[in-house]
């Protein structure tokens, strides 16, 4: 067994391990090579990470020498069954084999490996930034009253119910899934859930992260009171295959159905006003898209890597089309861009090499760099005469590409290859 060490003055701190399994104990004080005889560093620290992927450690002994425990040092410890804290600690504490601060106030650390269920003591007022992260073994977890603020069980794969106690002031609990008082928020849905799930009437926000990981859900309800759906919602949601979105739905976060391989369709409402970055990205099995009126750009990677994406529609509403918006969608055939357009970003359609058609229209005045790289079956392609600035590289890879209708008096230098041809301005 090694533990890997730093030092800083007479203090030493814990940065890495190799070679362990089983039982770790650790030492009070560590002396090293060049030492004087009796010198002895005094163990403070366990820093960040210091037993991640330490597979085949089960037990973790921790002396009273400690003062500091970073939030991360037990992360990726995956066989980690239990967490023991000397008595004489000042700062920490264990309670059947979990990491608390000292006066039993925040709970730090679930071991990963630590299997059933659990309840968090009554008395325990916070959890630490990665306390229930990725315990693979934990099946269930109840909420004491006296537990505040942000409750995150993240990549927890076979928790399948997060209970909250009644007369909790701020949260509760339907079915095992994680609400705020009056139940008009959904906070967390526990990420073994499988099958279907209906989201109960009443419920308007869907919070940032609250699917995400869900890798069993198959369909999900969405009341038609819903009015936002947020951040990550539900990314990596990889078996998710239909959910319905209500009229009245005004907003779809950042990275919201991410990932979702298996989503096969989306019919996103006319009441969507805003769609964050990389919302749909990666969702390589949806074949059509129509956005709706009233959305003023497509953010970055909104629709990035959506490889079985054919067709889409865009709405005169639109005056950009930011970097990657589509990038890599290699199903793509055609696209419209609306007049309303007056920019297109880095790298907007780049690698959609089945892209026959593109109608760029008058009003657009910049095409940023690569905008069109990689789209190899495109044959022809008109610059409208508003273009006043193109970027590198625009039509970088377009080996299909034959003939430029060139509208615009913009300085660009195409290949030998390709027939331009000037409008008479």
């Amino acid at each position: 067994m090694t533990l890997e060490f730093e030092f800083e003055g007479m203090d030493a701190i814990i940065v890495g391990c190799d070679g362990i399994d089983g039982e770790v104990i650790i030492p009070r004080t560590v002396s090293i090579e060049g030492d004087d005889e009796g010198c002895h560093h005094i163990v403070r620290v366990i820093g960040d990470y210091a037993f991640s992927f330490c597979d085949g450690v089960r037990t973790i002994w921790i002396p009273e020498t400690v003062i500091r425990i970073d939030s991360s040092a037990f992360s990726n410890c995956s066989d980690l069954c239990e967490i023991v804290v000397d008595e004489r600690n000042e700062h920490y504490a264990s309670l059947d084999g979990v990491l608390f601060s000292k006066d039993l106030k925040t709970l730090i650390k679930y071991p990963e490996g630590k299997k059933g269920n659990y309840r968090v003591p009554d008395g325990v007022e916070a959890l630490g930034d990665l306390a229930f992260s990725r315990a693979d073994g934990l099946t269930s977890v109840s909420i004491p009253c006296s537990l505040k603020g942000d409750i995150s069980i993240s990549w927890c794969p076979n928790t399948i119910s997060i209970d909250v106690d009644e007369g909790h002031e701020s949260l509760s609990s339907m079915d095992g899934v994680l609400f705020n008082k009056d139940r008009t928020v959904l906070i967390r849905c526990p990420q073994g859930r499988s099958g279907h799930y209906i989201v109960p009437d009443g419920v308007h926000t869907i919070k940032d992260w609250a699917f995400s990981g869900c890798v069993l859900l198959v369909s999900v309800d969405v009341p038609e009171c819903m009015e936002t759906i947020g951040d990550w919602s539900f990314n990596e949601c990889h078996r998710l295959e239909t959910i319905s979105l209500p009229n009245g739905l005004g907003s779809i976060g950042n990275w919201a159905f991410s990932d979702c391989v298996s989503l096969s369709a989306i019919d996103i409402p006319e009441s969507v006003r805003y769609i964050g970055n990389n919302a749909f990205s990666g969702c390589e099995s949806i074949s059509s898209i129509k956005v709706p009126y009233g959305i003023a750009s497509i953010l970055p990677h909104t629709f990035a890597a959506c490889s079985g994406l054919k067709s889409v529609y865009l709405p005169d509403s639109i005056e950009f089309i930011k970097d990657d918006a589509f990038s890599d969608c290699i199903g793509l055939e055609s696209v419209e861009i609306p007049a309303s357009v007056t920019s297109i970003g880095r790298y907007a359609f780049k690698g959609c090499s089945r892209l026959e058609s593109v109608v760029i229209p008058e009003g657009v005045e910049y095409i940023d760099d690569w905008a069109f790289s990689g789209c190899s079956n495109l044959v022809s392609i008109r610059i409208p005469g508003s273009v006043h600035s193109m970027g590198l590289w625009v039509f970088n890879e377009c080996d299909g590409l034959k003939t430029v209708y060139m509208d615009s008096d913009v300085g660009y230098e195409f290949c030998e290859s390709v027939d331009v041809i000037k409008s008479n301005l």
